[in-house]
């Protein structure tokens, strides 16, 4: 059965990068914090990789997809999704172009 609720979805993929040998945590939202970061903040082999997770049927906003395009920019391996079927295949194909 497909996870539906984003929090799911976004433990989910924590748990997957986890077992996978990366460091990966949720990035909470609050006032101190600059709006439109991605939910996933993880590490794999070194490189920033950042999930932005949505509720399936749902997309990023407009703000979240310029800050996505600025950590695009930087360097950061960005991707936005909502299952996490899609996730592993993002994690995957990021491994698959880091030497280790």
């Amino acid at each position: 059965m497909p996870l539906k609720a984003e929090s799911k979805i976004t433990g989910a993929i924590i748990q997957m990068i986890r077992r996978r040998g990366h460091w990966a945590r949720k990035v909470h939202g609050n006032a101190f914090q600059t709006s439109g970061i991605p939910d996933v903040d993880a590490i794999v082999h070194g490189r920033s990789v950042r999930i932005e997770v949505k509720r399936p049927g749902e997309v990023p906003t407009e703000l979240q997809n310029r800050v996505m395009a600025e950590l695009k920019r930087a360097g950061a391996f960005v991707t936005w999704t909502d299952n996490l079927a899609d996730a592993i295949e993002f994690v995957e194909s990021v491994e698959s172009q880091i030497p280790q």
